[in-house]
Formats: C-alpha cells, sequence, structure tokens
C-alpha cells in the first residue's frame, strides 16, 4: 500500500480534507502551470483539473461539460478531444480524407466547399495531409468554440478582407466569393507557393502579404494601419499564434474609425489573452461577443482553471 495513503487512513476526515486542501494550494496553485502534450502528462491534466475543482467547486459548474466529456470520453490518442472537449470532435476520422496530387506543382490538395485547397511542400504524405485537414474541419465545426463565422456574425457580400494568419487558407476559401478584395497575410513562407495555388481562379481580387502583421513597421513586419491607411476593410480576421494583441495595437487607427468593422479574434493563446482582447476592443466601442464553449489549448502553458475563451467577435 501506498505510505502516503496508509498514513491518511488515521487522520480524521475533516483534519486530512484540510490538510490535502493546504498541499493542494501549495503544490498546485503557484506551481500548477505546466505544458500538457505527452500522452502522461494528458492523463495527468485531467488529474489537475480535478483536483483543482474538487476545491474550488464554486467554479466548477461553468465547466461542467467539459469537465464530463474530459472524464468519460478523452482518448490521449486523439489530442483534439483535450483541446475541444466536446462530442462534436467524435465524429471526425482523418483516414476518411480524400488526398490528390497536383500533376502540375506535384503539390497535395483536398477539395474544400467544393475549391481546391493545396498544402505545402512540407507535407510529403497524404496522411499529413489528412490529419491536418481533419484538424482545421473539427476546429471550424458549427459547434466549436474556434469557428470563425456564426448564423449571427458573417460577411456581407463585397466586403474588404482581411486574413490575418491564414496558414494554408482554408477560411479565406470558404468566403472568397464574397469579398470585394481579399489581404492574406502569412508570414510562413513556407505557405505563400500553395496560396498561389490555391487562390489562382481569384488573382483579380487576392493579394497575398508575406508579412508578419504587427505593431511595427519594418522589413519582416507591417502594421494593419499603415497596410490599410485610408483604405476601407470591412472585416478582419486575427488568428496568430498569441500575437492578437500586438496585431491590434498596430490598427489602433482602423478599429477607432466609425466605419462599420467586424472582427474575428482568436483568444486562447495563453492566460488572460481574452481579457486583454475584450479590454481593448471596448474601448474602441465595439460591440462583442465571445464564441460557445472552452478550449484546452495544450501547446502552451495550461494554468488554473485551465480553460479558455476561444474566440472573439465584434462589430462596430
Amino acid at each position: 500500500m501506498n505510505t502516503y495513503k496508509y498514513v491518511l487512513n488515521f487522520i480524521p476526515r475533516g483534519l486530512r480534507v484540510f490538510f490535502q486542501m493546504v498541499y493542494y494550494r501549495i503544490k498546485y496553485i503557484p506551481y500548477g502551470c505546466f505544458y500538457f502534450t505527452t500522452r502522461e502528462e494528458l492523463k495527468q491534466l485531467i488529474k489537475h483539473i480535478n483536483l483543482y475543482f474538487y476545491y474550488n467547486a464554486t467554479k466548477k459548474k461553468e465547466y461542467s461539460e467539459e469537465i464530463r466529456f474530459l472524464n468519460e470520453s478523452s482518448n490521449t490518442s486523439d489530442v483534439a478531444t483535450y483541446i475541444f472537449p466536446y462530442s462534436f470532435v467524435l465524429k471526425y476520422k482523418h483516414e476518411g480524407v480524400e488526398v490528390n496530387v497536383d500533376n502540375e506543382t506535384g503539390l497535395l490538395y483536398v477539395i474544400h466547399n467544393g475549391r481546391k485547397l493545396f498544402y505545402s511542400r512540407d507535407y510529403l504524405t497524404k496522411e499529413g495531409v489528412q490529419r491536418r485537414y481533419n484538424a482545421v474541419c473539427i476546429e471550424q465545426d458549427e459547434k466549436s468554440p474556434h469557428r470563425y463565422l456564426s448564423k449571427t456574425f458573417n460577411i456581407d457580400d463585397n466586403s474588404v478582407v482581411a486574413d490575418v494568419g491564414a496558414a494554408e487558407g482554408n477560411f479565406s476559401i470558404e468566403i472568397i466569393d464574397k469579398a470585394k478584395m481579399l489581404y492574406i497575410f502569412e508570414s510562413d513562407n513556407k505557405w505563400v507557393e500553395a496560396l498561389n495555388k490555391t487562390f489562382e481562379p481569384w488573382k483579380h481580387k487576392v493579394q497575398i502579404i508575406r508579412k508578419f502583421v504587427s505593431n511595427a513597421n519594418n522589413e519582416t513586419c507591417i502594421t494593419l494601419d499603415s497596410f490599410f491607411d485610408e483604405n476601407t476593410v470591412d472585416f478582419i480576421k486575427l488568428d496568430v499564434e498569441g500575437a492578437e494583441i500586438s496585431v491590434l495595437k498596430g490598427a489602433r487607427a482602423i478599429l477607432s474609425r466609425n466605419a462599420p468593422l467586424r472582427l474575428a479574434v482568436c483568444t486562447y493563446h495563453y492566460t488572460n489573452q481574452a481579457l486583454f482582447i475584450e479590454r481593448m476592443l471596448k474601448a474602441k466601442k465595439f460591440v462583442y461577443s465571445y464564441s460557445d464553449g472552452y478550449m484546452l489549448y495544450i501547446y502552451n502553458i495550461l494554468c488554473p482553471p485551465y480553460f479558455r475563451r476561444g474566440l472573439i467577435r465584434a462589430t462596430k
């Protein structure tokens, strides 16, 4: 028998709970911020979550659905069941994704919304594309907290759209018909060839900008304020691996305009990111709401209470 558990048997329950609570608060609150990426670490994550909410029962109600799913349905061989702790992820299987090869370039592609969506040369195998595309489909499911658009938050016809952090361009290919002009900002050069191939049929209204979008202007970075200057932008989608606040700081003039503007901004990359972004948009007189649900972003340090808002949608 474990010595620790053996000793606990001889301590009165009330005192035992007190000591466990003190131990927990010493160990898991100040030092409870970790990466959870391996299978064993993912198992530990669930233990951390259950323990935290055991001693913080008043907060548990807000995340009861997510906690129940993690305890009953999460699978360490499928990280999506942790990142998106909801039953909708269970319907997605990467094996069913059809991957094709372009005869001209050799690039791999899938058919997304009836259009060819190309992948960079880093994707050497069909399975790699299958897994990547499957992950995109999960994050943009109608019930996903990562979904950019909704039934009540969409893009109007003939809009000028900025897709900041495009990667393979799945968002842009979905809204291409509504866009009067589409500006795709993607700093990762490995995606540029694939993006050019994907948007070749619409090159008359698509411009790909190979720079980081930030709050500075130099050889590698650009601000949205400097790019658009006095020109119109109607919709900005922002998903840049945690640099969202820097991008918004570089768009102060745009955010201060009285012209109509919609923003879809990711808020899950680090702790309290959602709160900072919310305050910035509130100060600029935006009306905003969060996407439904929460995410467990295991690719960054997770701290109690672990769950984060996925996306904020804002309108002026």
